[in-house]
């Protein structure tokens, strides 16, 4: 208890606090005060005992993949595989801004998403038109030089899309010789993959080639 006085005739005042009992929902173990947050409510609610994740401690350097279902090195090739994967999808992406030839460019995607379902679906191939056209697809060097200069951002993304499909390509060689890899791994996503890296690089110089 504590005393004051009166603001309007300087009289003092016994004043007493008044204990505020909030309501609480229904399976509460322990009475709190303050903000009755989704976390808190989430964490007296009856059962809950933590979260753990033991693993995570004990193999900080390893990571969970779902393609072969077990832990596995988190710098294993595997991983670096689908990341520069993801990363040429990025690129293609954002190659698509530019409003020219987006047919061609998701078609290039989805040729990508192809090649890379296929080490889990054996049943996920290009199309025979595709197929065919990547046959035809020649490794030959072309200068993007003048079109960087000039800040041509779509051949610059095709570029870098073709430049991580290269790196894919490196990382799915050595998945090649790993023994819980090596059944996935085909001379067709390998050869193709290839091919697509040749397509995509010639496609940022589409206007000059056609």
């Amino acid at each position: 208890m504590f005393s004051t006085r009166c603001v309007f005739c300087f009289c003092k005042k016994i004043i007493k606090p008044v204990e505020i009992n909030l309501p609480q929902p229904r399976g509460v173990v322990a009475k709190h005060y303050g903000p009755w947050t989704h976390r808190r409510q989430f964490e007296s609610a009856r059962g809950y005992q933590g979260i753990t994740m033991p693993f995570i401690l004990d193999n900080a350097d390893e990571r969970y993949c779902d393609t072969i279902d077990k832990m596995i090195k988190a710098d294993h090739p595997y991983f670096m595989y689908r990341s520069s994967i993801v990363e040429a999808e990025a690129f293609l992406a954002l190659s698509l801004a530019s409003g020219y030839r987006v047919n061609e460019i998701r078609e290039i995607i989805e040729m990508l998403d192809t090649i890379f379902e296929n080490m889990t679906d054996r049943s996920a191939v290009l199309p025979d038109n595709l197929r065919k056209m990547l046959n035809h697809a020649e490794d030959v060097w072309l200068d993007l030089k003048d079109k960087f200069s000039s800040g041509d951002t779509r051949a610059a993304y095709l570029a870098a899309a073709s430049s991580e499909m290269s790196r894919a390509l490196h990382y799915l060689i050595l998945l090649k010789d790993d023994e819980s890899f090596k059944e996935l791994v085909s001379s067709y996503q390998i050869n193709y993959l290839k091919l697509l890296s040749i397509h995509t690089y010639r496609e940022a110089m589409s206007h000059v080639l056609l």
